[in-house]
C-alpha cells in the first residue's frame, strides 16, 4: 500500500507537467531502500523507467547516484541524500546570530 501511494500521488502530480524528466528519490527510505524504490517505479510501467538493479542494490547509506540504465534516453531515476539534521543545525546557528 505504501508504494503504491506513492506511485499514485507522483503520476498525479506528472499530470501538470508537460513532460516527466525524472524521479528523484530521497529522506530515509529513498535513499535507504532499494526494495521500495524498485516497487514505486514497477507501479508506473508506462513511464518507461529502465532502473538498473545492481545500481539500485549498490545506493544506500548517504549514496548518491544515477539508477537509470546508462543507455536509456526515457525519465531518470536518482538518489540524492539529504541531511535534514545538518540543515536545522545550520538555520538554528542562523537564528541564534542573527538575534545577538
Amino acid at each position: 500500500m505504501f508504494c503504491y501511494r506513492i506511485a499514485k500521488s507522483l503520476a498525479a502530480l506528472s499530470c501538470a507537467l508537460p513532460q516527466l524528466d525524472g524521479v528523484i528519490f530521497t529522506g530515509g527510505i529513498g535513499e535507504n531502500s532499494p526494495i521500495v524504490r524498485r516497487h514505486v517505479l514497477s507501479l508506473m510501467p508506462h513511464f518507461g523507467f529502465a532502473l538498473d538493479n545492481d545500481a539500485n542494490e549498490a545506493t544506500i547509506r548517504g549514496k548518491e547516484g544515477k539508477l537509470d540504465s546508462a543507455d536509456h534516453d526515457g525519465p531518470q531515476v536518482w538518489v540524492i541524500p539529504t541531511d535534514e539534521e545538518g540543515r536545522i543545525a545550520m538555520e538554528t546557528r542562523h537564528c541564534l546570530e542573527t538575534r545577538v
